[in-house]
């Protein structure tokens, strides 16, 4: 957190902010007491923050040891985190990453920001911002009795007018579940093993799972979602892909073997081995549409 501040202080930081989080009013007024640069990372733009571009992350990428901090990002935040790839990789001096957030996926980042100097800050969006150094007190007006040459009333430039602030649809909040919350959560927070959640289409299942996941500092490994074309080939390469990043290239070296992948029994006591190994501790894999793998003859 020293280092943010540092960097805010010598201006070179800029603060991108992922799009649920920017439609916080709380978040809106703490960026408003802060001098410095701030980015959205979707498409709406709320003030203090502009339009994400290159030229406007350059105070991060222009200087020596500059930082850019992405603010909950999250997956409808894509072609913003592609404009930081690309200042990234164009940038004169490489910037710092630094994820402000209380989950994290690195999967969901483009790769070229999955390569660059990158940490994290276990905190909500507006925690993280509310601890962030504010401007001082505003300079006083000057008294009318005592105003310089040129500076009166008469010599300044009307106020342009303001647009009136579009409505917006409000974002979806999650509302009650309480016992079902409280036993997810309790699942998610213990030792680790399949947690089926089921129930009739529209219910909200994958609202439930994301609201539980929030609440845990498990890492996810990208989501599956079981459809046409889509199966046990899909899996299987997903979970070798992460499991090779957490170190263990059993699961990979099955699949690229020569004499080809073992057989169905054999390959699915390797998977259970793997994942339930030390090396998968603190990480969740969500499965969606799983009865899409049901034989339905």
């Amino acid at each position: 957190m020293k280092r943010v501040e540092t960097a805010i202080k010598e201006g070179r930081c800029v603060l991108a902010i992922g799009t649920r989080a920017l439609a916080q009013p709380g978040v809106q007024a703490e960026l408003r007491r802060r001098s410095v640069p701030v980015v959205a990372l979707g498409s709406s733009t709320v003030s203090p923050a502009v339009a994400i571009s290159e030229q406007a992350l350059r105070p991060a990428t222009d200087h020596p040891n500059g930082i850019v901090v992405l603010v909950e990002p999250e997956a409808a935040d894509g072609r913003g985190l592609g404009v930081v790839e690309r200042a990234f990789k164009s940038a004169k001096h490489k910037p710092r990453l630094v994820i402000a957030a209380r989950m994290f996926n690195p999967f969901g980042l483009p790769i070229g920001l999955r390569l660059a100097k990158l940490e994290q800050e276990k905190s909500r969006a507006l925690d993280f911002i509310s601890a962030l150094p504010a401007e001082g007190a505003a300079a006083a007006a000057p008294s009318a009795d005592n105003v310089a040459p040129g500076e009166g009333p008469a010599n300044r430039k009307p106020a342009a007018r303001k647009k009136p602030a579009r409505r917006r649809a409000p974002l979806p909040v999650f509302v009650g579940r309480e016992e079902e919350l409280a036993t997810l959560h309790e699942m998610l927070t213990t030792d680790g093993g399949p947690i089926v959640v089921h129930g009739s289409a529209g219910v909200g299942r994958r609202w439930l799972v994301e609201r539980a996941l929030q609440d845990t500092e498990l890492k996810r490994i990208p989501d599956i979602t079981f459809a046409r074309g889509t199966g046990y080939d899909t899996l299987v390469a997903r979970l070798a892909i992460a499991a090779k990043a957490l170190g263990d290239n059993r699961i990979h070296d099955a699949l690229t073997n020569k004499s080809g992948p073992p057989e169905p029994s054999a390959m699915a006591a390797l998977i259970m081995d793997v994942v339930s190994s030390d090396g998968f501790d603190g990480h969740a894999l969500v499965i969606h549409r799983l009865h899409d793998l049901q034989d339905r003859r």
